[in-house]
């Protein structure tokens, strides 16, 4: 058997500059790969004040998720609360669907969410979210 590299089905960068995290999903279908990327969200954040996020599922050929994935999900709502503002970049109109199904489902407040198919539209968003900035410089 030849070396086979697991790949990652998520990746999270902090950009210090904008200030954004960038959560990019390729992926989650267990419950073990949505604990480990909330833990990382986690422990990035730690100590920051502002907690604006841009989740880009537009690599994500998903079209469904373990109930034990869902469930895991829902174990972290109280954390959703505490981040600020989410732009999710979207390109797929059916995995679209299945995240507002999904958020729906959460107690978060909807005007702090906003979905775009691109990823500059959604920062875009997002710089105009910060403190101090006014909108559309």
């Amino acid at each position: 058997m030849g070396n086979q590299t697991a790949i990652k089905p998520f990746e999270i960068t902090f950009d210090s500059e904008s200030e954004v995290l960038h959560v990019d999903i390729l992926r989650l279908e267990t419950e073990a790969e949505v604990h480990a990327m909330w833990a990382e969200i986690k422990s990035t954040y730690e100590g920051k004040k502002l907690r604006n996020t841009l989740v880009n599922l537009s690599k994500s050929k998903q079209k469904k998720m373990s109930g034990a994935a869902r469930k895991a999900f829902r174990e972290y709502e109280d954390y959703l609360n505490t981040l600020d503002w989410t732009a999710f970049v979207i390109s797929n109109p059916v995995v679209r669907m299945l995240v507002k199904a999904t958020i729906a489902g959460l107690k978060r407040e909807e005007g702090n969410i906003s979905f775009f198919k691109t990823e500059p539209e959604a920062l875009d968003w997002l710089a105009n979210k910060i403190p101090g900035r006014v909108e559309g410089i």
